[in-house]
């Protein structure tokens, strides 16, 4: 009898335990506007939303609302990405996605805790006119090759599953 209530006991522990070291959860919005990689593409928001974010492999959905009109919200954007390393791959009138990339050995201020990988990271970014509101996702990924694009990875397969299913379903609510 002894025995059964210890195995009992160890199996609601590491149930328990799993629960409480999950590696996802929903930011706050204290978090999102500390999160440097995404600064830029935070433009004049009123209130941040939380949405998911993934700690293991670094990736969040969240959105915002925002006192920018369409034209003011995209011309603010441009402004603020000239002097980084996002680059746009995809383009429409109310949707961007940026790629940026760091090397293996890159030696940038941005990554300086990555010159053992390269970095690749995809942000999709949406402005929906009538409500004024942005949604953001965001996943970064690491690679042991010289250089990568985000397509390339594992995470981009992960992020098709868990990521843009969130990030769409956050543009019809």
């Amino acid at each position: 009898m002894k025995w059964m209530a210890f195995a009992v006991f160890f199996v609601m522990s590491g149930v328990l335990a799993c629960t409480m070291l999950t590696m996802e959860d929903v930011p706050s919005e204290e978090l999102i506007r500390k999160w440097d990689d995404i600064q830029p593409f935070i433009i004049e928001p009123t209130k941040i939303t939380g949405i998911y974010r993934n700690m293991d492999i670094d990736a969040i959905v969240f959105k915002y609302s925002t006192v920018a009109d369409k034209a003011k919200f995209w011309a603010h954007l441009q402004s603020n990405l000239q002097e980084t390393k996002w680059k746009l791959i995809a383009e429409t009138s109310e949707s961007r996605d940026y790629e940026r990339r760091f090397s293996k050995d890159d030696q940038s201020p941005d990554r300086p805790d990555m010159a053992m990988f390269s970095s690749a990271e995809l942000l999709k970014i949406e402005y929906l006119p009538g409500k004024q509101m942005a949604i953001v996702g965001y996943v970064q990924a690491d690679s042991s090759a010289k250089d990568t694009s985000f397509a390339e990875t594992d995470e981009a397969k992960w992020a098709e599953k868990q990521i843009w299913p969130r990030f769409n379903k956050a543009k019809n609510e």
